[in-house]
């Protein structure tokens, strides 16, 4: 039976296995086929060391590619790694960094990158020495992000060393147009001799079976039978982890990549205006008995977090999935996107089944932005769900996004003033520009959100050959439009500054801000408020006052809700009174809350 490799190149991360492959390995398996992983990133990691984890996050200066840059490719390569390689305004058009992370991420220095580079260059002459033994039909790379040019050094190894090998390359580079652009990189077909486009799990089996395809590019549809997946199998990924990085095992930094549907049931109905998911927002769901089935088999590998690769946690789940796990002897520790339409009951349920870490897709605090980014949700929603959220003890990772098409000023002076009122919640872990990508509505119909001149982003032209078509090849584009806070930037250096005072108020667990009602043991209910801004650490709350504190009302001018107003305890945003303090189960039992 014909043999294959998969090969996970530079720069993924160690820590999570690779699904997509371990998934063409459990279908390859299931026909007969044999099928290894070899994890190439985890080799090159240990070589590099802690400068490793800087590659894996998006950035605008193709880091990860230009290090393989002259791996792949050589003199057809002519840029250097040069003192000016972090100019944001030559790059992508902006004064200071458009992609912010909390804590900060360090950049690597000039002479760090260079010796990187010397690396990957001896380091994919080494892959030769390694390759000569191999006896596989068929090997593959998968690429995503910043993983062309480590995956074209990996397979140019292969071909030099065993030229009769069948070589192939998949993943999110290439998607749909962008498989052209992979194709422009080898046109004489003497690196890839296949390009597998789209979700491969039919057409990688089709393509086993019939020995290779007839087109060099294979389409694939969005694969709509999950249940028919087997149970992964990491072993590869486990075997390998212990020799290079054995330190991460038994760590509790290690999580399980399963995935319990595929697509996003909301970008059916509305696709959010900068989401760039392609074709693959069709949404299919595994049955709750193969998830149920999935879960028992993964205790195998001594490992209770579960990442979900999930791109929204199924509505489903909410009746089916989610009470078994509640009351399942297994503790999981599973993290989850969710939509903020989630009520205070439904995340107690999330909790209580073991869903500790969630991303939410909250992606600003502005109503009007909102709106414009199509994301079918308010503030009043956000504010809500991050309150519930914090209350319940979730980790929360939320992301705050500018630089959106009709956007204004006024709407981050109003976001800046109410940042400190909710200094108590926990805060976002990001505030991104709007990345232009390829797939998105903004891509799509520039016209309709008044967005000119596309190109891709310049850090394309400095990685690949010349000959190649980076219009094709290119995820992330730079554009023209109008935006008021781009050639005005001061409210977002409020802003970024102002989040990262918060992120560093939340480091200490009993010194974080609180803005919270309980009982104490006489029966008087308090608001304690350690925030900045409070006047009052201790307020004694009336009934009254605590019935406006229960829930989102419409805003009526009483005496009451204007009071809690001034107290900063709750804001009004258009017709909607929004309360800010943090409630827990003994008041919304006490007090008849119905969320």
């Amino acid at each position: 039976m014909d043999s294959v490799l998969l090969i996970v190149p530079p720069f993924a991360s160690v820590e999570f296995q690779s699904l997509a492959l371990h998934n063409l390995q459990a279908l390859g398996r299931k026909n007969g086929y044999c099928v290894d992983i070899l994890y190439l990133n985890m080799e090159f990691a240990k070589l590099l060391g802690e400068g490793y984890r800087t590659f894996c996050n998006l950035n605008y200066f193709l880091l990860g590619e230009r290090v393989f840059a002259k791996a792949a490719w050589g003199d057809l390569v002519d840029e250097q790694i040069y003192p000016g390689l972090y100019n944001y305004r030559d790059i992508c058009k902006r004064d200071f960094n458009p992609i912010v992370f909390f804590p900060k991420n360090s950049e690597l220095t000039i002479e760090e990158l260079k010796r990187c580079e010397d690396l990957a260059i001896t380091w994919g002459k080494d892959l030769e020495k390694r390759f000569r033994s191999l006896n596989y039909k068929y090997i593959g790379v998968t690429s995503s992000f910043e993983q062309v040019n480590s995956g074209i050094t990996v397979l140019k190894a292969v071909k030099r060393v065993t030229p009769g090998v069948v070589t192939f390359i998949g993943g999110f580079n290439c998607e749909n147009r962008m498989a052209y652009g992979i194709d422009s990189l080898d046109p004489d077909r003497e690196i890839i001799d296949y390009i597998f486009s789209g979700e491969s799990d039919s057409s990688f089996i089709s393509f086993l079976k019939n020995s290779g395809s007839d087109n060099r590019i294979i389409y694939s549809e969005p694969f709509p039978s999950l249940n028919e997946i087997p149970n992964l199998d990491y072993t590869d990924y486990f075997v390998q982890l212990k020799k290079y990085f054995p330190e991460l095992l038994g760590s509790g930094n290690l999580s399980l990549a399963m995935e319990s549907s595929r697509g996003c049931w909301w970008g059916e109905k509305s696709q959010c205006s900068f989401c760039g998911t392609s074709q693959r927002v069709r949404f299919r769901e595994k049955s709750f008995s193969r998830i149920k089935n999935e879960l028992e088999a993964a205790k195998k590998w001594g490992i209770n977090r579960v990442h979900m690769a999930d791109l929204i946690m199924p509505e489903k789940h909410l009746t089916e999935l989610l009470p078994y796990l509640s009351n399942s002897r297994d503790k999981w520790r599973i993290y989850f996107e969710e939509k903020v339409s989630l009520n205070y009951n439904e995340l107690k349920l999330l909790k209580s089944a073991g869903v500790m870490e969630i991303q939410p897709g909250i992606e600003t605090l502005s109503n009007n932005i909102l709106k414009k980014m199509a994301k079918g949700t308010s503030l009043k929603q956000n504010i809500t769900f991050l309150k519930d959220a914090t209350t319940v003890g979730f980790e929360i990772f939320w992301n705050i996004v500018w630089g959106i098409p009709g956007e204004s000023i006024s709407d981050y002076k109003k976001m800046n003033e109410l940042l400190p009122l909710i200094s108590h919640l926990e805060p976002p872990v990001g505030i991104f520009h709007m990345t232009l990508v390829r797939f998105s509505p903004y891509f799509n119909n520039p016209e309709k959100y008044g967005i000119s001149n596309i190109s891709p982003l310049k850090s394309y032209y400095k990685v690949y050959p010349n000959y190649v078509n980076i219009k094709d090849l290119a995820l992330i584009f730079t554009c023209e439009y109008l935006n008021e806070n781009v050639e005005n930037p001061g409210e977002i250096e409020k802003l970024i500054q102002y989040i990262e005072v918060w992120n560093n108020s939340w480091k200490n667990f009993l010194t974080r801000p609180r803005l919270e009602l309980s009982i104490k043991g006489d029966g008087t209910a308090v608001v304690l408020d350690t925030r900045e801004l409070a006047e009052l650490t201790i307020y004694n709350v009336s009934d009254d006052e605590i019935l406006n504190l229960l829930e989102v009302k419409l805003f009526t001018g009483s005496k009451i809700q204007n009071k809690l107003i001034n107290k900063k305890y709750a804001i009004k945003e258009g017709n909607d009174f929004i309360p800010l303090v943090l409630l827990g189960d003994d008041i919304r039992k006490n007090y008849g809350n119905s969320c």
